[in-house]
Protein backbone atom coordinates (compact mmCIF):
# COMPACT_ATOMS: atom_id res chain seq x y z
CA UNK A 1 0.00 0.00 0.00
CA UNK A 2 2.56 2.45 -0.74
CA UNK A 3 3.89 2.45 2.15
CA UNK A 4 1.44 2.70 4.78
CA UNK A 5 2.00 -0.75 6.17
CA UNK A 6 5.64 0.12 6.84
CA UNK A 7 4.53 3.76 8.37
CA UNK A 8 1.94 2.41 10.73
CA UNK A 9 4.64 -0.09 11.72
CA UNK A 10 7.07 2.71 12.23
CA UNK A 11 4.09 4.64 14.18
CA UNK A 12 3.03 1.40 16.37
CA UNK A 13 6.55 0.35 17.47
CA UNK A 14 7.44 -0.12 21.04
CA UNK A 15 3.48 0.69 22.11
CA UNK A 16 1.47 -1.85 23.73
CA UNK A 17 -1.27 -3.44 21.32
CA UNK A 18 -4.01 -2.42 24.37
CA UNK A 19 -2.76 1.31 23.97
CA UNK A 20 -3.70 1.43 20.32
CA UNK A 21 -6.46 3.78 18.80
CA UNK A 22 -7.87 0.38 16.88
CA UNK A 23 -10.45 3.41 15.38
CA UNK A 24 -7.59 5.06 13.87
CA UNK A 25 -6.17 1.84 12.86
CA UNK A 26 -9.29 0.06 11.55
CA UNK A 27 -10.28 3.35 9.70
CA UNK A 28 -6.58 2.98 7.86
CA UNK A 29 -7.02 -0.71 7.38
CA UNK A 30 -10.62 -0.24 5.42
CA UNK A 31 -9.00 2.75 3.34
CA UNK A 32 -5.95 0.76 2.18
CA UNK A 33 -8.17 -2.10 1.27
CA UNK A 34 -10.49 -0.04 -0.61
CA UNK A 35 -7.61 1.72 -2.38
CA UNK A 36 -6.39 -0.99 -3.54
CA UNK A 37 -9.34 -2.99 -4.48
CA UNK A 38 -9.91 -0.01 -6.99
CA UNK A 39 -6.72 0.12 -8.12
CA UNK A 40 -6.48 -3.74 -8.80
CA UNK A 41 -9.93 -3.91 -10.13
CA UNK A 42 -8.76 -1.45 -12.92
CA UNK A 43 -5.75 -3.03 -13.39
CA UNK A 44 -8.03 -6.65 -13.72
CA UNK A 45 -10.01 -4.70 -16.19
CA UNK A 46 -7.03 -3.62 -17.93
CA UNK A 47 -5.96 -7.12 -17.79
CA UNK A 48 -8.44 -7.94 -20.26
CA UNK A 49 -7.30 -6.41 -23.15
CA UNK A 50 -3.98 -7.93 -22.94
CA UNK A 51 -3.78 -10.58 -26.28
CA UNK A 52 -1.72 -13.37 -24.95
CA UNK A 53 -3.37 -15.42 -22.36
CA UNK A 54 -0.95 -16.96 -20.05
CA UNK A 55 0.10 -13.03 -19.83
CA UNK A 56 -3.53 -12.37 -19.16
CA UNK A 57 -3.89 -15.08 -16.34
CA UNK A 58 -0.81 -13.94 -14.28
CA UNK A 59 -2.13 -10.64 -14.39
CA UNK A 60 -5.71 -11.53 -12.91
CA UNK A 61 -4.02 -14.31 -10.00
CA UNK A 62 -1.69 -11.20 -9.47
CA UNK A 63 -4.12 -9.12 -8.91
CA UNK A 64 -6.31 -11.31 -6.86
CA UNK A 65 -3.28 -12.47 -4.55
CA UNK A 66 -1.99 -8.78 -4.33
CA UNK A 67 -4.71 -7.40 -2.26
CA UNK A 68 -4.74 -10.59 0.06
CA UNK A 69 -1.00 -10.14 0.61
CA UNK A 70 -0.93 -6.64 1.03
CA UNK A 71 -3.68 -6.88 3.96
CA UNK A 72 -1.62 -9.70 5.38
CA UNK A 73 1.33 -7.40 5.25
CA UNK A 74 -0.30 -4.81 7.34
CA UNK A 75 -1.72 -7.36 9.73
CA UNK A 76 1.78 -8.84 10.10
CA UNK A 77 3.75 -5.33 10.78
CA UNK A 78 1.33 -4.55 12.99
CA UNK A 79 1.47 -7.51 15.42
CA UNK A 80 5.27 -7.28 15.29
CA UNK A 81 5.40 -3.35 16.38
CA UNK A 82 3.11 -4.30 19.18
CA UNK A 83 5.10 -7.31 20.66
CA UNK A 84 2.45 -9.78 19.86
CA UNK A 85 4.70 -12.16 18.60
CA UNK A 86 2.62 -14.88 20.40
CA UNK A 87 -0.24 -14.12 17.86
CA UNK A 88 2.23 -13.51 14.55
CA UNK A 89 3.32 -16.96 15.28
CA UNK A 90 0.27 -18.67 15.59
CA UNK A 91 -1.23 -17.08 12.34
CA UNK A 92 2.39 -17.57 10.34
CA UNK A 93 2.23 -21.93 11.74
CA UNK A 94 -1.57 -21.94 10.70
CA UNK A 95 -0.54 -20.83 7.23
CA UNK A 96 1.89 -22.51 6.45
CA UNK A 97 0.10 -25.93 7.63
CA UNK A 98 -2.65 -24.74 5.44
CA UNK A 99 -0.28 -24.60 2.60
CA UNK A 100 1.39 -27.71 3.34
CA UNK A 101 -2.20 -29.86 3.23
CA UNK A 102 -2.44 -27.84 -0.47
CA UNK A 103 0.80 -28.97 -1.63
CA UNK A 104 0.05 -32.92 -0.20
CA UNK A 105 -3.68 -33.14 -1.91
CA UNK A 106 -2.50 -31.39 -5.41
CA UNK A 107 0.58 -33.84 -4.96
CA UNK A 108 -2.39 -36.48 -4.81
CA UNK A 109 -4.44 -34.94 -7.57
CA UNK A 110 -6.87 -34.08 -5.22
CA UNK A 111 -7.70 -30.66 -7.20
CA UNK A 112 -7.23 -32.05 -10.50
CA UNK A 113 -10.40 -30.04 -11.37
CA UNK A 114 -8.68 -27.11 -10.46
CA UNK A 115 -6.84 -24.91 -12.50
CA UNK A 116 -5.08 -22.74 -9.76
CA UNK A 117 -5.36 -24.20 -6.33
CA UNK A 118 -3.05 -21.60 -4.77
CA UNK A 119 -6.22 -19.22 -5.13
CA UNK A 120 -7.59 -21.15 -2.73
CA UNK A 121 -4.58 -21.39 -0.62
CA UNK A 122 -4.14 -17.51 -0.53
CA UNK A 123 -8.17 -17.65 0.07
CA UNK A 124 -8.00 -20.06 3.56
CA UNK A 125 -4.88 -17.55 4.50
CA UNK A 126 -7.35 -14.49 4.15
CA UNK A 127 -9.89 -16.54 6.23
CA UNK A 128 -7.37 -17.61 8.98
CA UNK A 129 -6.35 -13.92 9.45
CA UNK A 130 -9.91 -12.85 9.37
CA UNK A 131 -10.84 -14.75 11.91
CA UNK A 132 -7.40 -13.49 14.20
CA UNK A 133 -8.94 -10.22 13.62
CA UNK A 134 -12.56 -11.33 14.95
CA UNK A 135 -10.60 -12.83 18.31
CA UNK A 136 -8.85 -9.76 18.41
Amino acid sequence: GFGLADGIYLESGGKSYEKLNKDKLHNIFWCLMIFQLGLYLLLFGLSTQIIDENRRIILCVLCVCAVIIQERYFLYLLLQATDRIKEYAYIIITERIIEHIFIILKKLHFFLFLRNSRIICVSLRSINIWVWMQRA
